[in-house]
């Protein structure tokens, strides 16, 4: 009896240690595995989302860490140790100046957009994340934030032509190249496309896409929808 009570306990251990074990497991790809959010095998800021086989890498906000138990980001993680992985993935560390195109070497934080003043370049443990700026406001990299008014950004003037409110425009993702751009029927949603899958996002409240911008705004320079003047 006794000794048949030991392998009962070592079975629960035993189960234990797997469950804890494939909780905290990490994800690099997205084959075969279930739609969720999962924790991310190179970097305890990014979480891994899993959507019918492809894999998106999205960061944690304010310096947070994934808990794969949690299923959220968190200040301190039970499932990841950034101090662990950052030995593994180590950063060097670059002074960077103006706006920046790449994160390779840049230090972790926000930069200018090089081709866009609505938008800003977050940059994680190397990897580059294009943020856009609420309410048609504009990147200032001296306050470090958006703003009414940019000192360090002017954004070029948007000229409106009638082409523009015609081309561009995408009804299949069939051999285009991953990005966001208009959708045809609708100016009030936009497509997705990712390696061929076509994803209609709609708009927040109120607001339409424009190609130009690569974002939803409240007046669109490339779409109008159907009863608007596109010339006024």
């Amino acid at each position: 009896m006794e000794h048949f009570t030991i392998l009962i306990y070592v079975l629960v251990a035993i189960l234990y240690i797997t469950n804890t074990a494939s909780s905290a497991s990490c994800v690099d790809s997205c084959h075969g595995v279930t739609n969720g959010y999962y924790q991310y095998c190179s970097n305890c800021h990014q979480y891994v989302t899993c959507v019918y086989g492809i894999m998106y890498i999205r960061p944690c906000p304010d310096d947070l860490v994934w808990d794969d138990e949690a299923k959220k980001c968190i200040w301190t993680s039970k499932t990841c140790d950034a101090k662990s992985l950052s030995r593994r993935f180590p950063l060097e560390v670059v002074t960077q100046k103006g706006c920046v195109d790449s994160c390779f070497g840049v230090q972790n934080g926000e930069y200018q957009h090089c081709q866009n003043c609505h938008q800003y370049v977050s940059c994680s443990y190397g990897f580059k994340f294009i943020m856009p700026c609420p309410d048609d406001l504009v990147w200032d990299d001296y306050l470090k934030k958006c703003n009414w008014i940019s000192s360090t950004c002017a954004p070029k003037p948007r000229i409106f032509t009638d082409i523009e409110y015609t081309k561009g425009c995408v009804k299949s993702c069939d051999d285009v190249k991953d990005g966001d751009y208009q959708y045809c029927p609708d100016c009030r949603q936009y497509v997705s496309c990712v390696h061929g899958n076509m994803y209609v996002i709609p708009c927040s409240y109120d607001k339409l896409w424009d190609d130009n911008e690569k974002r939803c705004v409240r007046i669109s320079y490339t779409c109008a929808p159907p009863g608007i003047n596109h010339h006024d």
